[in-house]
């Protein structure tokens, strides 16, 4: 009785999950797709002297995926953007532009506020992913930083 009521809630577990234990006890598969790198490209990661009146960051990602992306910007005092959805990236592309990522590019851009003087921003970008046997589904990461003038 004991091992049947631990094999059900060991597969109602496996079930919330989206993992499954086909390749033997103990051992979770999981179908994930590749995660794409996200780079903060306008303006470059690390830049200085950025205008508090940017209004627009562009982004560039390695090869579209399946999922959605949000991206949040924040500074020592708080959260700026949160969960901002991308749009289409300018054309033409601003100067300067960081140095592209290997392989296929896609550019996109979030709007941002008028920013705080002589202040760090970071940039974070986060991949949702679901679908059947997806797991985890959230895959958070730094694109970048910047300091405004």
């Amino acid at each position: 009785m004991r091992s049947s009521l631990l094999a059900a809630s060991v597969a109602v577990a496996l079930a919330l999950c989206g993992c499954s234990a086909a390749s033997g006890p103990g051992t979770n598969v999981c179908s994930t797709p590749p995660i794409p790198i996200v780079q903060l490209a306008s303006p470059p990661g690390g830049s200085t002297g950025v205008s508090p009146s940017i209004g627009e960051l562009v982004l560039a990602e390695s090869s579209p995926t399946v999922g959605n992306v949000t991206v949040t910007v924040s500074s020592p005092a708080g959260t700026i953007v949160s969960g901002a959805t991308p749009t289409s990236a300018p054309s033409p592309l601003p100067s300067p532009l960081a140095s592209p990522l290997p392989g296929t590019i896609v550019y996109f851009s979030i709007g941002v506020p008028v920013l705080s003087a002589n202040t760090s921003y970071t940039v974070r970008a986060t991949y949702s992913v679901g679908g059947s046997g997806a797991c985890p589904t959230s895959f958070p990461m730094t694109a970048g930083s910047f300091t405004t003038g």
